[in-house]
C-alpha cells in the first residue's frame, strides 16, 4: 500500500477508543493560576471538556470549558496566569465552533481573545502570533483570503524573528500559508510551503507521528486541488500509516509547540484520537482521487470505508459525510 500504482488492499479499520480517558495524558495548556484549589478546579472542568472534544461532542465540550470561565471569574485578580487561562479556555472553545463548521462564530471569539491577549500580555510575542494564526484560519474558513493572509503573515515574521526558520512552528505557519496559496490556486508555490516541514521531521521529530500524518494530508489536499491525483493518492497513504502509527503509540517524543496557549490545535498531537475524523476525510479523499483516475472499484472501498470509521466514532460524524458517501455508493 505504498504507492498509487500497488495492488489495492484495503488498510485495517482503526482501532480508535470509544471513550477517551486522559488518566495518562494531560494536555500541556501551562495554566498556573496562584491558587492551588482553582487550578485543580479549572483542568478538572478542561480534562473533562477535552474528552469530550475528542469524542467529536462539542457541545458538552463548550460546556465544560465554560464551567471553567465560571471558575475563572471568580478569581479577582486579573494576573498573567489567569490572562493565559482565558486565552487557553476561549481557544478550545473556537476550536469546538470550528469544528462543528460554525466558523461566524468562531472569527468572533478568535478577533475576542487576541484583543484581549495584546491588552494584557502585549509583549508576549509568541501568544500574539499563535493568535494571529488562528484568526487567519478563522478567516480562510470564511474565504476571506486576504485578511487571513495578514494574520498569517504576522504570525510569520514573529516566530521567524524569535524562533527562527528551522523551528517546527514556523514550518506550521507555512504550513497553513500553503492551504492558502493552494485555495488561490498557486498549487507548486503551496506545495513547497507545505513540504518544508518534512526536513525538520525527518531531522528531529522522526516519532512524531500525527504531525507526519497531519503534514503528508496536507501536501495529498494541495495536490488534489491541482488535480495532480496520483500525487494526492500517494501523500493521502502516508498520511493513513502515519495515524496508524501515531495510534499505535504509546511513548510520544517529546516536541515543544510555541505557543501551545495560543494555538489549542497543537496540544492534541499527542492524542491521535483527536484526529479521528482526520482519518474519515482522508478516507473519503483517497475515495475521490480514485474516482478520477477510474478506479472505480477502490474508489468504492475507500468510501465504504470512510462510513465504517465514520459510524464507530459517532453517528453525529456520519451524519456529517453521508451525503458526500451516498453521491457513490449505494447504502
Amino acid at each position: 500500500m505504498g504507492t498509487c500504482e500497488s495492488k489495492f488492499i484495503a488498510p485495517r479499520g482503526f482501532k480508535f477508543q470509544k471513550s477517551v480517558s486522559f488518566n495518562n495524558l494531560t494536555l500541556k495548556r501551562g495554566i498556573n493560576i496562584n491558587s492551588s484549589e482553582l487550578t485543580a478546579s479549572l483542568n478538572d472542568e478542561l480534562t473533562r471538556g477535552d474528552a469530550c472534544l475528542v469524542e467529536t461532542r462539542y457541545s458538552e465540550a463548550i460546556h465544560y470549558y465554560e464551567q471553567a470561565l465560571n471558575l475563572l471569574a471568580s478569581y479577582e485578580s486579573v494576573d498573567e496566569g489567569k490572562v493565559l487561562a482565558v486565552i487557553s479556555i476561549y481557544g478550545s472553545i473556537a476550536l469546538c465552533k470550528k469544528m462543528s463548521r460554525k466558523f461566524k462564530e468562531c472569527l468572533e471569539l478568535q478577533k475576542t481573545t487576541l484583543t484581549y491577549a495584546q491588552k494584557y500580555l502585549s509583549d508576549s510575542r509568541l501568544i500574539i502570533a499563535g493568535l494571529n494564526s488562528c484568526l487567519g484560519e478563522a478567516y480562510h474558513d470564511l474565504g476571506q483570503f486576504s485578511l487571513a493572509m495578514d494574520n498569517y503573515n504576522k504570525a510569520l515574521s514573529i516566530r521567524q524573528e524569535i524562533l527562527g526558520d528551522n523551528d517546527i512552528v514556523t514550518a506550521l505557519t507555512y504550513q497553513k500559508i500553503a492551504l492558502l496559496k493552494a485555495s488561490l490556486e498557486k498549487f507548486d508555490e503551496a506545495v513547497k510551503d507545505a513540504a518544508i516541514i518534512f526536513t525538520l521531521l525527518n531531522t528531529q521529530y522522526k516519532e512524531a507521528y500525527s504531525l507526519w500524518a497531519i503534514s503528508h494530508a496536507i501536501v495529498g489536499n494541495i495536490c488534489e486541488k491541482g488535480k495532480k491525483y496520483k500525487e494526492a493518492i500517494k501523500n493521502y497513504l502516508k498520511a493513513v500509516d502515519f495515524y496508524q502509527k501515531a495510534v499505535d503509540q504509546t511513548v510520544y517524543p517529546k516536541v515543544m509547540y510555541y505557543p501551545s496557549i495560543g494555538e489549542v490545535k497543537l496540544l492534541f498531537l499527542e492524542c491521535p484520537e483527536f484526529f479521528r475524523i482526520e482519518v474519515v476525510s482522508i478516507y473519503l479523499s483517497l475515495a475521490r482521487c480514485y474516482s478520477e483516475i477510474d478506479k472505480t472499484k477502490t474508489a468504492t472501498e475507500y468510501f465504504y470505508l470512510a462510513s465504517k470509521t465514520a459510524r464507530d466514532i459517532s453517528f453525529t460524524c456520519y451524519d456529517r459525510i453521508a451525503k458526500d458517501i451516498a453521491r457513490y455508493v449505494k447504502l
